[in-house]
C-alpha cells in the first residue's frame, strides 16, 4: 500500500511539474495552425472561407479553452493528492498492546470515565478515552519490501482478537447469569484464551526484550567480525531506522501455536462475591506462566501452561493446560472473596510495567494504600 502511495505521489508531481511545459507546446502548436490557416485560406463554396473574420479574437478563445483544460487538470491533480494523503494520515500508528475493545470492559460506564494509577510516577488520573491508554505510536509497524507497513499486524489483531471481543464477552456474561454451557460459551472462552496467548508478545517490553536478545546474540556471533560481516550485520538491523522493533511475527499464528501445545484447556472463572470490589487491567493485557508441559530434547523448555485473564472489572478467567501435573479437570465458575481479589490484583499490579487501570475511582484508591502498607 505504501509503495502505491508513494508511486503516485511521484507520478503526479512529475505530471504537475511537465504541465506547464506541454501547456505551452499545445499553444505553439495552435498558434502554428492557426497562422498557417490564416495565410491560406480554403474556400468551401459560394464564395465562403473557414478563414477568420478576427484572428486574434480565435487565438485568444483557443488560449481561454486550453487555460480552462489546464485549470481543471490541476484540479484533478489537486483532489487526487488530498485524497491521497487523507487516505495515508487515516492509517492508525497509535498501537494499542491492549486492545481498546478490552480497556471499554474497564470503563465507568456511569462516569465514561477510567482510572489509572502510574506506579513509576506515583500519579492517580483519570481519562474520557481508551485511545491514549496502553498504546505506543509504530508498535506493530514493521519493514516490508523496503518500506514500513504501519496495517498488518494491526489487521492481524483486528480480524481475530478485536472484531468479535463484545459479542463473547456478551456470550460469557450471559453464561455466568444463566449456567448453559454450550458450544457457544466453550467457542467464547476458546477466542478469549487465543487473545490472552498473545499478551507477552505485543507488549513494548518483551518487543525490547526480543530486540536486546537479537543484538546480543549476533554481537556475540560477530566479535571478530570483518568488514563484509560488519556490512551483513547492519542490513539485518537496517530496520532499526525506520522502526523500534522486527515484529517478524504473526499474532494469529503465534496464539494458535500457543494454544495447540496448552493442548486441552481447563477454565475456572471468578467473580468478587463482593460488589465494591473490582478486578484491575495490567498494561499487559493478560498473565502468562510457563511450565515444562511437553517434551523435548532440550529438558529446560518451558511454555505457557497458564492464563490469566481479567476479562472485566467483574469477571476473571484463568486458562490452564490440562497437560500440567495432578490439575483437577474440572470446569468451574467461582464467587470469591476479597483477600482473593486483592490477591489477583496484587499480582497483576507487581508485574504490570507501570499502569493499572480500574472501573472505580475509590477501590483503585484502597487498594493502592493497602499494598503501601503491607510493602512496609
Amino acid at each position: 500500500m505504501s509503495d502505491l502511495l508513494d508511486s503516485t505521489l511521484n507520478f503526479i508531481t512529475l505530471n504537475i511539474k511537465l504541465f506547464p511545459c506541454l501547456l505551452l507546446l499545445l499553444i505553439a502548436q495552435l498558434y502554428i495552425k492557426i497562422s498557417t490557416h490564416i495565410g491560406q485560406p480554403r474556400y468551401i463554396g459560394r464564395g465562403k472561407t473557414d478563414f477568420p473574420k478576427n484572428p486574434v479574437k480565435t487565438i485568444f478563445v483557443m488560449y481561454l479553452k486550453t487555460s480552462i483544460l489546464g485549470i481543471s487538470y490541476y484540479i484533478i491533480i489537486f483532489v487526487c493528492c488530498a485524497t491521497l494523503v487523507k487516505n495515508r494520515m487515516s492509517i492508525p500508528r497509535n498501537h494499542h498492546f491492549v486492545s481498546q475493545v478490552h480497556i471499554k470492559n474497564f470503563f465507568n460506564k456511569n462516569l465514561n470515565e477510567i482510572f489509572v494509577y502510574d506506579k513509576v510516577l506515583d500519579n492517580h488520573f483519570s481519562k474520557k478515552t481508551s485511545k491514549s491508554l496502553f498504546s505506543e505510536k509504530d508498535l506493530n509497524t514493521k519493514i516490508k519490501d523496503g518500506q514500513k507497513d504501519f496495517e498488518s499486524l494491526e489487521k492481524d489483531l483486528n480480524k481475530y482478537f478485536e472484531k468479535d471481543f463484545k459479542h463473547h464477552s456478551d456470550i460469557i456474561k450471559s453464561f455466568i447469569l444463566d449456567f448453559d454451557y454450550s458450544e457457544k460459551v466453550y467457542n467464547a472462552l476458546y477466542y478469549f484464551a487465543k487473545y490472552g496467548a498473545i499478551g507477552e508478545v505485543r507488549n513494548p517490553r518483551h518487543k525490547q526484550l526480543v530486540e536486546d536478545a537479537l543484538t546480543e546474540v549476533f554481537d556475540k556471533l560477530l566479535t571478530n567480525r570483518t568488514t563484509e560481516q560488519e556490512k551483513e550485520f547492519k542490513n539485518v538491523f537496517a530496520y532499526k531506522k525506520e522502526t523500534n522493533y522486527i515484529n517478524s511475527v504473526q499474532y494469529s499464528k503465534v496464539a494458535n501455536k500457543i494454544i495447540e501445545l496448552m493442548g486441552d484447556l481447563i477454565f475456572k472463572i471468578e467473580i468478587p462475591k463482593n460488589e465494591n470490589d473490582y478486578f484491575l487491567l495490567p498494561d499487559f493485557c493478560a498473565s502468562n506462566v510457563r511450565e515444562k508441559i511437553n517434551e523435548y530434547f532440550n529438558p529446560d523448555v518451558k511454555e505457557i501452561a497458564y492464563i490469566g485473564l481479567p476479562l472485566s472489572s467483574k469477571i476473571y478467567i484463568h486458562f490452564y493446560s490440562s497437560k500440567i501435573k495432578n490439575i483437577e479437570n474440572k470446569f468451574e465458575v467461582f464467587l470469591v472473596e476479597s483477600p482473593i481479589v486483592f490477591a489477583l490484583n496484587k499480582a497483576n499490579f507487581d508485574f504490570c510495567e507501570s499502569k493499572v487501570a480500574c472501573e472505580s475511582k475509590d477501590y483503585l484508591t484502597e487498594f493502592i494504600k493497602n499494598v503501601a502498607q503491607s510493602s512496609r
